[in-house]
């Protein structure tokens, strides 16, 4: 009986945990954006016109300043960078998209390159 009892309260908790960490990623990917890989710098945003305003702010950039680094593109989305973000980026965004995917809208980036 007390073997049942200790069996039923263990399927409780590892059942509470599963469910937190099912919340904690719904919460995380329901943000502004997130990465979907650690160097694909491809972001994911609840709307098209969110990933629209990005992508004209970049094209803004690589305008004004002939490149656009991984840390404007994480800046403009909201997200800290780090120093080195900041060495590799994009000199050309011809290949960049916007597609409707299940997570929301992805604002596609093309290959980064060295800016160095």
């Amino acid at each position: 009986m007390i073997k049942d009892i200790l069996f039923v309260l263990l399927g409780i908790v590892i059942g509470n945990v599963i469910t937190r960490k099912r919340q904690q990623f719904r919460i995380r990917s329901l943000t502004k954006s997130y990465f979907r890989a650690k160097d694909n710098y491809d972001m994911v945003f609840e709307s098209r016109a969110e990933a629209e305003k990005i992508a004209s702010q970049m094209v803004v950039l690589l305008t004004d300043y002939k490149l656009v680094t991984v840390g404007d593109l994480l800046d403009l989305t909201g997200n800290s960078s780090s120093f080195d973000k900041n060495t590799i980026g994009w000199t050309n965004l011809s290949d960049m998209k916007i597609l409707r995917t299940r997570s929301g809208y992805t604002l596609m980036m093309p290959k980064t390159i060295n800016l160095k």
